[in-house]
């Protein structure tokens, strides 16, 4: 099992050592496992299934390129590498960009084998931010009132003052409170 408290609603993951660690690498942090979601799944009493309705637009990455998710500051900083996909999220209706709270576009790093997971072509493109794919996504929630500083799956760090902790079957991950609640819906409730 991972190294984690909860705390006042929001989840923390510390090093090996049981420190509280934040730094954009911090050493001795993996991301956390399926069994660690379902371990703070029983601590908070349950998890909300959601569905993603949001469409994306990506560009393929020709070189390794920096990509800084932002929402109310910086969510987490990772590199798209040769071949992977730089998703930026649409609003569902309008299909603009969805804006963080200083303008940034909200985008994320996808790894070349795993779009299709993910996504499904629309066949339109957006002139800016490359070709429309639409949502398929469905995954487990627990929300944190106070949010969440973890290592995600790619790495680094995923910090959020208030948000959800995602389990994608395979992947742990979290996701800011306003960024999710824009772009998936509640398909049910489990204990």
């Amino acid at each position: 099992m991972g190294n984690y408290t909860i705390q006042n609603k929001r989840l923390i993951q510390t090093d090996d050592t049981g420190s509280e660690s934040s730094d954009a690498k911090p050493p001795g942090r993996t991301p956390l496992s399926v069994a660690d979601f379902f371990q703070i799944t029983r601590i908070m009493g349950g998890y909300t299934v959601l569905r993603k309705v949001g469409f994306v637009a990506v560009t393929v990455a020709a070189k390794p390129t920096r990509v800084v998710t932002y929402r109310k500051g910086i969510e987490t900083d990772s590199t798209a590498g040769p071949g992977d996909y730089i998703a930026t999220n649409l609003d569902p209706y309008t299909r603009m960009p969805l804006l963080s709270d200083d303008g940034h576009p909200d985008q994320y790093v996808i790894k070349a084998d795993r779009l299709d997971e993910f996504y499904e072509d629309f066949g339109r493109k957006n002139a800016a931010y490359g070709r429309v794919y639409k949502a398929k996504s469905i995954v487990k929630a627990i929300y944190f009132q106070n949010g969440f500083d973890i290592c995600p799956p790619w790495g680094g760090s995923q910090v959020a003052a208030s948000g959800y902790l995602f389990l994608n079957d395979t992947e742990v991950y979290g996701c800011e409170a306003a960024a999710c609640e824009q772009t998936y819906v509640v398909v049910a409730q489990a204990a």
